[in-house]
């Protein structure tokens, strides 16, 4: 089973995405974000570790060396495999949080037996999902639900101040660490 690596936004920023989330779920467009385990976070790699408990441990020590940091919510996207849609809202990819990614990509890379390829430097998109797992049919709804709310989220200053690891499917935490020191 393959595990995910996630930063985790500011508390204000969190409740706004949970929001969408829970109109999406109100609209009839998709449950699963609010349903499932998931916390409002983007991805920084997912993919086969080769060891858990050392990666918790190499986790831990990337958060103390990088701290918080700011990032910009800034445009709606759509990526669109085959009945696997997903709506999400974009970050900025400003140089720090490229170089934070390639950074983190470094540290890591000898944890990974294989890692999701979409997820390496030069072919990462840094977003949050809104909704996944839509058909063709339902991505018209998840972006008018998106579009009620993103207006004030994009633009705004949010913060990072956690990473962590899942299990991927269903994001089942396996630890997650403070980057605030």
């Amino acid at each position: 089973m393959p595990q995910a690596v996630q930063c985790y936004f500011d508390g204000e920023t969190e409740a706004h995405v949970r929001t969408i989330w829970e109109a999406m779920k109100a609209e009839g467009v998709s449950a699963v974000l609010v349903d499932g385990l998931y916390r409002p976070h983007f991805t920084l790699t997912v993919g086969d570790l080769i060891d858990i408990e050392h990666a918790v441990d190499k986790l831990r020590e990337f958060a103390a060396q990088t701290g918080e940091f700011g990032v910009q919510l800034g445009y709606m996207g759509i990526f669109t495999p085959k009945d696997n849609g997903v709506v999400y809202i974009g970050l900025t990819p400003n140089h720090a949080l490229l170089d934070f990614h390639t950074y983190f990509q470094n540290f890591f890379k000898d944890e990974y037996q294989a890692q999701w390829s979409y997820y390496l430097p030069g072919r990462w998109i840094p977003h949050c999902t809104c909704a996944f797992r839509l058909k063709p049919e339902q991505i018209p709804a998840a972006v008018a639900v998106c579009q009620q709310f993103v207006p004030s989220l994009i633009l705004k200053p949010s913060h990072v101040y956690e990473i962590g690891m899942v299990e991927v499917p269903g994001a089942a935490e396996i630890v997650t660490t403070d980057l605030r020191g």
